[in-house]
């Protein structure tokens, strides 16, 4: 059989099952009619049908991020003290400094960290204040001394 001949695969093999050989009678146009309204209303429940799944594979998996969205919720909350992502954020960023602040404190000497220390009280200077401006000297001062030895 040449493939030419073969019989086209139907996009409503319902209705094309449902449909009799009607070779031995002649087709009526009111017949046609009825074989295309059928046909047609198969598509668009072949089109819902698929549109159903589609809709509740979404749905599943819109459950699923909620679901993980809200455990991320509350292990935001146990670990900044707050459901507010600026207020966390800002907790992040403020985490950060206070890091960096312990590293400058960690590799001062004992003189200097008690100088510091005396001129805040004695000042009403805040002490993380003055290591953030301790920290942005020796910044600056490392990034001119590192200048000064590309220089040659």
């Amino acid at each position: 059989m040449d493939t030419s001949e073969r019989p086209a695969m139907s996009d409503t093999p319902r209705t094309d099952a449902g449909i009799p050989d009607l070779t031995f009678r002649p087709y009526t146009l009111e017949w046609q009619r009825a074989q295309q309204f059928a046909r047609q209303l198969e598509r668009e429940l072949n089109e819902a049908q698929h549109r159903i799944r589609t809709l509740i594979e979404e749905r599943d998996s819109a459950r699923i991020q909620a679901d993980h969205k809200w455990e991320l919720r509350e292990e935001f909350e146990a670990l900044l003290g707050t459901s507010d992502v600026a207020t966390g954020v800002e907790r992040i960023k403020e985490a950060k400094r206070g890091a960096a602040r312990y590293e400058v404190v960690r590799k001062m000497n004992a003189v200097v960290f008690k100088n510091l220390f005396w001129r805040c009280i004695e000042m009403n200077l805040r002490f993380d204040d003055e290591v953030d401006k301790l920290s942005e000297r020796r910044k600056i001062r490392m990034h001119l001394n590192a200048k000064k030895e590309e220089k040659p």
